[in-house]
């Protein structure tokens, strides 16, 4: 996989995934939201930005190949493709009809002042992606890589019931393949 991006659920928030998150124009008002959502104390409040940024870099950390490989090996013809190229170096393709994938993300975040924990924050994280016309590309037991289609993405930050930051992607036609995970 040497050369190649790994997109994160950090790459659907913002198009520079080299800058920190917490440099994205939404990020100052995610923090107002977070101090007023989130019960934090006046003495705490000094060191959150550093703090929430590290946690959101966290939380963004997932790749999108795990999440969209995790959904898609529930698929009785992915499934089966699956096992039968767990020990072979043959490539199955498997075409998949245009579907969504839903995933959510529900990390939460200790926020500790003196040793002493002051608050807990529930953040949601939520992903929906819009696929057409993908062939899946199978090898030694894993997804491997993603052949033709396009893909629309939609992702949403939230805290305590509010949304702090919700980015959609446009309408993308996907590569000739996009590798995915270790067998790509």
């Amino acid at each position: 996989m040497s050369g190649q991006t790994t997109h994160t659920l950090k790459s659907l928030f913002t198009a520079d995934v080299s800058r920190p998150i917490a440099e994205e124009a939404g990020f100052a008002q995610a923090l107002e939201g977070l101090k007023s959502v989130g019960g934090v104390p006046a003495v705490a409040a000094g060191g959150l930005a550093g703090a929430f940024g590290n946690a959101l870099e966290e939380m963004l950390s997932p790749e999108l190949g795990d999440i969209l490989a995790g959904s898609w090996s529930k698929v009785a013809a992915v499934a089966d493709a699956l096992e039968r190229t767990r020990s072979g170096e043959t490539a199955m393709f498997v075409p998949l009809l245009d579907h969504k994938i839903t995933a959510r993300h529900l990390p939460t975040v200790d926020l500790v002042c003196a040793g002493k924990a002051v608050a807990s924050l529930a953040f949601d994280i939520g992903v929906t992606f819009d696929l057409k016309g993908v062939e899946l590309e199978i090898r030694q037991g894993a997804v491997a890589g993603v052949k033709a289609g396009r893909a629309a993405a939609q992702a949403m930050l939230g805290l305590a019931g509010k949304t702090l930051l919700q980015k959609t992607t446009p309408d993308l036609a996907l590569p000739g393949r996009l590798a995915i995970g270790r067998a790509g």
